[in-house]
């Protein structure tokens, strides 16, 4: 079994490294920590309140940066998911609700290299494949990537005075604490998949248009 099972483990990694093979970007960083106690660590993602008079401090580990050859800077998220899963993470209608992972990460990177194009995707390893970027699927979906990141308080405010406004992560984050300070914590399930209840459920969810199709 341990023989099999590696076998499977080697073939995937190696479908992995020959589909990332010709793509642009030099890797600069791996399991990069950000806001941890240890000498290597990067500092906490800063979130400013909308009025910045206090602050919250993200903290987490970055996959994978890679520096592009125009000086911008992608972030790679590898997961175990099929592709067709995660290209459900990138839609609009999940942005910052409930997917916060790669606009932080990608928040992180903007405040560490000020006027840097920077960009984040998820790399899955069952399909040995990157998915659309989160630039790409935003600005398909007509979201502002820059002004989705960006984090001064006087900056942000501006972006909230226009008609409409876009959505921004330090805001929304900063939106969710006032709820759970406030002791609200709606239950909001996103799908069946993990619920008990399942087999016995006469209402279950139908499979989205990304089951039903493109498992490519």
């Amino acid at each position: 079994v341990y023989r099999a099972r590696l076998g499977v483990v080697l073939a995937t990694l190696a479908s992995l490294i020959d589909s990332e093979s010709g793509l642009e970007g030099r890797p600069v960083e791996f399991e990069r920590k950000f806001g941890f106690a240890a000498e290597d660590s990067w500092a906490p993602l800063s979130l400013p309140s909308p009025e910045g008079d206090a602050e919250l401090l993200v903290r987490g580990a970055i996959d994978r940066i890679d520096e592009t050859k125009g000086g911008g800077f992608v972030v790679l998220d590898y997961k175990s998911s099929r592709s067709y899963r995660l290209r459900r993470k990138l839609r609009e209608d999940a942005l910052l609700s409930p997917e916060f992972q790669l606009p932080l990460y990608a928040a992180v990177l903007a405040r560490r290299n000020p006027g840097a194009r920077v960009d984040a995707q998820y790399v899955s390893i069952g399909d040995a494949r990157r998915t659309t970027s989160l630039r790409e699927a935003m600005e398909r979906a007509g979201v502002d990537v820059d002004a989705l990141i960006e984090t001064d308080p006087g900056k942000r405010s501006l972006l909230r005075a226009r008609d409409p406004a876009p959505p921004n992560l330090a805001d929304e984050v900063w939106k969710r604490v006032g709820d759970m300070r406030a002791g609200r914590f709606p239950v909001r399930s996103l799908s069946c998949d993990f619920c008990d209840l399942k087999p016995l459920c006469r209402i279950v969810a139908l499979p989205s248009e990304d089951d039903e199709g493109g498992r490519g």
